[in-house]
């Protein structure tokens, strides 16, 4: 009888520790949204977690609302944190046209590849990109930026400066 009262305490205190273990790791992850609004992009329900092995920001949902530059063929998206003079880039892309043929980027073609694609996810230590990021600036410097590229070859550049709030345990 004896020995089943230990093994349950040893099972028990294990089963303590790896709660305990679980309770300090959630403790310490950090969860924002963000979501911003100009004249010419919207985006809602973003996310950013990170703890100190993870990280993961999604754009949430994206919406262009104005008109694609005239004769644009090229567009570059970029998420981004500024982090002093320096801009930490969580997601790029470039999506480009043939621009000899008629075929123009439009705002439901930006809209959808945003929606579709607009995810950076790291793991480990190593490689992450907001293990520097303060949580000031995590809070108050992220943008998401469209250049569009036009026949001509001249860029408009459209950024959204995002509105991140902390997500309290």
């Amino acid at each position: 009888m004896k020995s089943k009262i230990i093994i349950f305490l040893v099972i028990l205190n294990l089963l303590l520790i790896v709660a305990l273990v679980f309770a300090t790791n959630a403790s310490q992850t950090e969860v924002y949204t963000f979501s911003g609004i100009n004249n010419y992009i919207e985006v809602v329900n973003g996310s950013i977690v990170r703890n100190e092995n993870f990280e993961q920001v999604r754009c949430g949902y994206f919406r262009y609302i104005n008109e694609v530059p005239d004769d644009t063929y090229k567009y570059t998206t970029k998420l981004y944190f500024m982090d002093g003079d320096k801009q930490v880039v969580l997601y790029k892309t470039e999506t480009t046209h043939n621009p000899i043929y008629s075929a123009r980027v439009t705002a439901e073609e930006v809209t959808e590849d945003l929606n579709t694609n607009c995810y950076y996810s790291s793991y480990g230590k190593v490689a992450r990109k907001l293990k520097d990021i303060s949580r000031i600036d995590l809070i108050s410097k992220l943008y998401l930026e469209l250049v569009f590229t036009t026949t001509e070859e001249k860029e408009i550049t459209q950024r959204l400066k995002m509105d991140v709030v902390p997500v309290e345990n």
